[in-house]
């Protein structure tokens, strides 16, 4: 795996993603303490960006490998750091995560975590990753979501009405999930469960429930090692992987419903319905705020190019629907390098855009500034984009409206003042 793929990272923390907020797991890593405050913390904090509404993340316990470790080994620290974990939280299963120091000295992890699985009855597993060796983030990923398959699932179940949703989701503060919900629900679907990062033992006992995957969150930069944990559970269940295109905006929510829908073998009329019904709510959130937007201006800011790629097709369409005139992008300082992508993987989704590069003396000019992220004292036209919770569905689109709205208001407001 490259430095600029965008999965490029920690085989732990990949671990950790896999065990989210499942309440039945407990993960160690056989590392030093740096490590796994970087996980707890770093890792902690993009967990709660992307998923804010979840409040029990995982525990997390280190072996704490010193610089002597280092020289000599350090299984009796591991096997001392397992039996701690085990008496103090009491897990249903353990994921044991290696750091790079690991791969280099050469533990035998895979024999101390036999040891103290069969001694005190609880599965261990140890993840056969060291920390960037071995595949980094994806594989340390793969690998622990393909143990809980191993293990946990199991085929056999008639499938009910019911699917599994694989992806990174919040399932209490995330536009995706709220939109895959209610349209399941309009077909009389029900969600199984979110697999991997929320699922408990006995919800991953009940996956073979489902009828069908349905991949979801591939607008992040982290999905693809969901693609694979999809793939592999597909196959212990014998069951269809489905994946659509995200449902961000109008057209790619209604191609969402249709492209799912069918797949789901739902009836012709009621998928008719359900898409006919989900227009209608775009049609009337335009009814409603287009009067206002129509015939403003905008340019996209980027103060540097974008860490990662963005994809902002739906902004464009959200803003050729309400009127809003799109002059082209600012771009400063073009020379600085993306941080989990090339400078080709951030560039071409801006240049697929079809806009001109504009001048700085746009931002003022401009009705509203679309940027990636407002600074507490950025001017009154400065509009954040919502990239990582991105506006999927009616609802999102409704909110990203409001928001555009007010600004809007604001600045009215202020003229006539």
């Amino acid at each position: 795996m490259s430095a600029n793929s965008n999965c490029y990272g920690c085989s732990m923390t990949g671990i950790r993603r896999v065990a989210g907020f499942s309440p039945d797991c407990t993960i160690v890593l056989h590392s030093p303490k740096a490590c796994g405050q970087i996980i707890r913390e770093k890792d902690g904090y993009v967990l709660r960006r992307y998923t804010p509404g979840e409040d029990r993340p995982v525990p997390i316990f280190t072996s704490n490998i010193s610089g002597t470790n280092a020289i000599f080994g350090a299984q009796d620290q591991l096997e001392e750091c397992l039996v701690s974990a085990i008496r103090s939280c009491n897990p249903r299963y353990i994921l044991v995560g290696s750091s790079c120091v690991v791969g280099v000295i050469g533990d035998d992890v895979a024999s101390v975590c036999h040891k103290v699985s069969e001694q005190y009855h609880v599965p261990v597993f140890a993840i056969p990753c060291c920390g960037f060796m071995n595949g980094g983030y994806e594989a340390g990923m793969v690998s622990a979501a393909r143990f809980l398959i191993d293990t946990f699932v199991f085929p056999g179940s008639t499938p009910e009405n019911e699917v599994i949703l694989c992806g990174i989701l919040d399932k209490t503060n995330n536009y995706e999930y709220d939109f895959i919900r209610d349209a399941l629900s309009m077909w009389d679907i029900k969600i199984n469960a979110v697999f991997p990062g929320y699922t408990d033992v006995r919800q991953m006992k009940e996956l073979n429930r489902a009828r069908a995957i349905l991949l979801c969150g591939s607008y992040t930069k982290i999905a693809d090692p969901y693609r694979e944990i999809a793939t592999c559970l597909g196959q212990k269940l014998s069951i269809p992987v489905i994946a659509a295109p995200d449902p961000i905006g109008l057209k790619k929510s209604l191609e969402w419903l249709r492209a799912v829908g069918t797949k789901l073998n739902i009836e012709p009329g009621i998928l008719d319905e359900s898409i006919q019904s989900l227009e209608n709510e775009f049609t009337e959130i335009l009814t409603k705020r287009k009067p206002f937007l129509e015939n403003k201006t905008a340019v996209l800011y980027f103060p540097g190019l974008p860490k990662i790629p963005v994809y902002l097709d739906w902004l464009t369409e959200f803003a050729e629907l309400t009127g809003i005139a799109i002059k082209g992008i600012v771009l400063n300082h073009p020379e600085e390098k993306p941080t989990y992508a090339t400078v080709e993987e951030v560039t071409q989704p801006l240049r697929k855009l079809g806009l001109i590069l504009c001048d700085e003396n746009e931002l003022e000019n401009a009705d509203f500034v679309f940027t990636l992220r407002r600074t507490v004292n950025a001017p009154e036209n400065f509009i954040q984009i919502p990239y990582i919770h991105a506006p999927f569905g009616a609802h999102g689109f409704r909110d990203f409206a409001e928001q555009v709205f007010r600004h809007e208001r604001k600045q009215y407001h202020t003229r006539s003042m």
